[in-house]
């Protein structure tokens, strides 16, 4: 029975983690960012990078926690059998779940070199600090899709019982 609970928190923990991070990306380009422009135009190119190199360095451990609680949860499902794997619906549902997250993680690993956070003048960069409409558009479709990614993991992991 003690494992059983100590499976009970190391679930709770992976929920946790991906809930901060999911609202992590509603809050701060739904909410902090609008209200930064809004309120402060002048300053956002000054604040947005600190606060996205902050927020990127948190979702890094995130993304640590989420990986080691997940690979836990494999293993207490038995999902490295591929006979549970592939060949069940609990097995499919997992792989779906894991398609999404593997979105997300890309998105987050890969953001910064496809809105050009990473090239001359990165740090003037982050969600919304550059001007330029198709960089606007790319980070709104990353946040989305990143977002969207998220949930459909949580979703699945709901419905997989964690």
């Amino acid at each position: 029975m003690d494992g059983l609970w100590l499976h009970y928190w190391i679930v709770l923990l992976h929920i946790s983690a991906g809930l901060f991070w999911m609202g992590w990306i509603a809050f701060m380009f739904f909410l902090l960012i609008p209200v930064l422009r809004r309120l402060v135009p002048e300053r956002l190119r000054e604040i947005q990078p600190v606060l996205e190199r902050r927020v990127r360095k948190v979702v890094f451990w995130l993304i640590l926690l989420i990986v080691a609680t997940g690979l836990h949860n494999i293993y207490f499902t038995q999902l490295y059998d591929t006979r549970i794997l592939l060949h069940t619906s609990y097995g499919h549902r997992f792989l779906m779940k894991l398609g999404a997250a593997l979105v997300l993680f890309t998105i987050y690993f890969t953001a910064p070199f496809l809105t050009g956070m990473h090239g001359p003048g990165a740090g003037n960069l982050s969600c919304g600090g550059d001007t330029s409409r198709r960089t606007q558009v790319v980070k709104l479709a990353l946040h989305i899709l990143a977002f969207t990614a998220g949930m459909t993991a949580a979703l699945i992991g709901v419905s997989l019982g964690g």
